[in-house]
């Protein structure tokens, strides 16, 4: 088996359907599709059985009580015999046919890379697209950035498993949603990373997740992360400091003021740019 998909969901019945369909529509055809439902309590279970019926891909397994995001991805990692993983969300879709298979033809022909993402398009609750997410594709350029912005989203991912297993998988109980990010960059203190150029998953922000507490929670493991593998990733110092940054304004002010905070002050400093351009250009012709 070339390639294990782990699916993890927690009561996902209205948009998990979105998320299979775009894993069955994949062109890339050597592949398990391991879905674990983490103990739903509405009809997730059955909707994902009716599938596995008809689709001998899928390997369908439920958690009795609620495991945890970490614990059922690694329960995934335990279960897969795929040589390379490749993850999707339930409120996520991939929207390349062709993701899968110009991922495994990279990882085959560059050895020496264990992370391989796309860009993605990021969508609100009814699917309307907010940006796209465009990252460095070069190892050179993404350790550049690596520690002070978003280079991987989850659902655009693909990693060789034997290595993520001897790294010990996901951290359980450890990071606040920011267990994924701790795992991009242990990866890559073990080869090169990259991504790949085309816009292949439709990533779906949560209402839900879009809260201070939440936010703040996961700006503060950011923090932690970032200093945990100092020495591996350029600019360091300035990364953390943007972090901190990060934090004070969500502390102060709050998630949902943060980006129009954020458009403002690169606003102003355009607006400042500008004005010292032209002043210059008048005052020293």
């Amino acid at each position: 088996m070339k390639v294990s998909i782990i699916l993890p969901t927690y009561n996902g019945s209205k948009l998990i359907t979105n998320a299979i369909n775009s894993v069955l529509e994949q062109s890339f055809a050597d592949y398990e599709f391991i879905i674990i439902d983490d103990g739903s309590i509405d009809n997730t279970s059955e909707i994902i059985k009716e599938y596995a019926s008809l689709n001998h891909r899928i390997r369908f397994y439920r958690n009795e009580t609620n495991q945890g995001f970490e614990k059922t991805l690694n329960k995934g990692l335990r279960l897969a015999t795929g040589k390379y993983i490749a993850r999707i969300d339930d409120d996520d879709v991939w929207i390349d046919q062709n993701k899968l298979a110009l991922q495994v033809e990279f990882l085959e022909s560059h050895p020496r890379h264990v992370l391989v993402g796309t860009g993605c398009i990021i969508v609100d609750e009814h699917g309307h697209e907010i940006h796209r997410h465009s990252p460095p594709e070069s190892d050179s350029q993404i350790r550049k950035i690596m520690l002070s912005s978003t280079v991987f989203y989850h659902s655009t991912v693909m990693f060789p498993r034997d290595l993520v297993v001897q790294l010990g998988g996901y951290r359980e109980g450890k990071y606040h949603a920011a267990s994924d990010y701790d795992l991009w960059l242990r990866l890559g203190n073990h080869g090169l990373l990259a991504n790949l150029p085309n816009y292949a998953v439709f990533y779906s922000l949560r209402p839900g997740n879009m809260c201070s507490q939440h936010n703040l929670l996961q700006l503060r493991d950011i923090i932690i992360i970032i200093y945990n593998n100092r020495g591996y990733y350029n600019y360091f110092y300035y990364s953390l400091l943007r972090r901190c940054f990060q934090y004070l304004v969500v502390a102060t002010i709050g998630y949902s003021q943060y980006p129009k905070l954020r458009k403002k002050i690169i606003s102003g400093i355009n607006n400042s740019l500008d004005k010292l351009n032209h002043f210059t250009k008048t005052t020293f012709k």
